[in-house]
């Protein structure tokens, strides 16, 4: 493994003075500073170089396999991750400063990527994943963004234009009302759902600006909660009502495409213990869907999921 630190502080190879040096260990096809080189067509060149914007377990499962396929992987951290694993297992680590904010600094991110050459960004999941203005800077600036693009984060930042996409593209979805803007609009799109409903904030996640409504008294006391909590935490007050089905179970499938036409599901996840509407733990698989849906080919798998290298 080839690690390099830049590190003002006492990394393996620094300097008395706090300067990072490389330290290098006998990889082969390793060059002397450290770029590890990669064989094609029987020719050396330049392993692309793959800059991983996270941290913790997310950064490390991304390094791995990245180290597997002989990318030439590059960790940030700051002054609290240190010592992390993701750290110590890419092949270069760059220190952003003690600000642990700086992992969402999208401007210092893309500062660093081009100051070292980076061919890819990996943002993970959570910090800039789904920042539609990091990724299009990102792409801007020349390097390849290795999720969603800019235009599908615009479109699913917003719940209820992925609720018109799911809807054009013959989706079921539950009954629903487009954008209202007032509170006496949110309780005629109410009464035509029927009761319960719940008032959802358009913008963000984590449950905020979400609000469950029994009555006609509900919805005009929680509308302009749930527009003060969407401009407060995702800058965008708009409202819709959605009908609330009491009795149910919340299951996602996982999607993943390769941005070249090609989709695989990664199975399904139940996530119907929450809190405050929020999933806290996710299981691997569901209980609750019957071998016979399985059968007629909804896209779920029952099998155990491969490991990644």
């Amino acid at each position: 493994m080839v690690t390099e630190y830049t590190t003002p502080e006492a990394a393996p190879g620094a300097t008395a003075n706090g300067t990072a040096k490389s330290a290098v260990s006998s990889v082969p096809d390793a060059t002397a500073n450290g770029t590890a080189k990669a064989a094609v067509n029987g020719y050396q060149k330049p392993a692309p170089k793959l800059m991983v914007c996270n941290r913790g377990e997310i950064a490390r499962r991304v390094i791995r396999t990245a180290n597997h396929h002989g990318l030439e992987t590059i960790a940030i951290y700051t002054q609290v991750d240190a010592l992390a694993p993701h750290v110590r297992e890419a092949k270069q680590a760059i220190y952003l400063g003690t600000n642990p904010r700086d992992y969402t600094n999208k401007e210092k991110l893309l500062q660093v990527a081009q100051d070292w050459g980076v061919d890819a960004i990996h943002p993970g999941y959570g910090f800039l994943s789904e920042n539609e203005e990091f990724c299009s800077a990102v792409e801007a600036a020349g390097i390849t963004w290795l999720g969603p693009t800019a235009k599908t984060l615009h479109d699913f930042a917003l719940k209820h234009v992925a609720r018109e996409i799911a809807e054009k593209a013959g989706v079921p979805v539950l009954s629903g009302s487009g954008l209202v803007s007032t509170a006496e609009d949110a309780v005629a799109a109410a009464e035509a759902i029927g009761y319960p409903v719940l008032l959802k904030a358009t913008g963000g996640g984590g449950g905020r600006g979400i609000f469950l409504c029994y009555s006609k008294d509900e919805v005009l006391s929680q509308f302009h909660v749930s527009q003060k909590q969407g401009e407060q935490f995702f800058g965008n007050s708009g409202v819709f009502v959605e009908k609330f089905i009491e009795k149910a179970h919340h299951i996602e499938v996982q999607m993943f495409g390769d941005g070249q036409g090609n989709v695989v599901h990664l199975g399904e996840r139940e996530c119907s213990i929450q809190r405050r509407h929020q999933k806290v733990p996710l299981r691997g698989m569901t209980v609750v869907l019957s071998t016979t849906a399985y059968a007629l080919g909804t896209g779920v798998t029952t099998g155990p999921l491969p490991r990644d290298p």
